[in-house]
């Protein structure tokens, strides 16, 4: 799934029947995975690991609510190494 597609996907997450429980979760995140989006309050999920060419690749989506509704937020830097692109 590419950028626009999570993007896309974050900001519908809130209408979909029965998603309540993973946007809670979303909002829920244990204090080692609070960077980024998360770190400011926003639902989010993120991953990381080996990019593809001698890269760290960090992901993150997120739904930041709005006074017109949910925005969808897709990002993925890339870095050396991990640390820098959590932050």
């Amino acid at each position: 799934m590419g950028l626009v597609q999570q993007a896309q996907f974050a900001a519908n997450l809130p209408g979909i029947p029965n998603a309540a429980g993973v946007v809670d979760l979303m909002h829920r995140l244990v204090p080692e995975q609070r960077w980024g989006l998360a770190a400011k309050d926003v639902a989010a999920k993120g991953g990381w690991g080996p990019g593809v060419v001698d890269d760290y690749l960090v992901r993150q989506f997120g739904i930041v609510p709005t006074e017109f509704g949910h925005l969808g937020v897709a990002l993925a830097p890339t870095h050396a190494y991990y640390r820098p692109g959590s932050t």
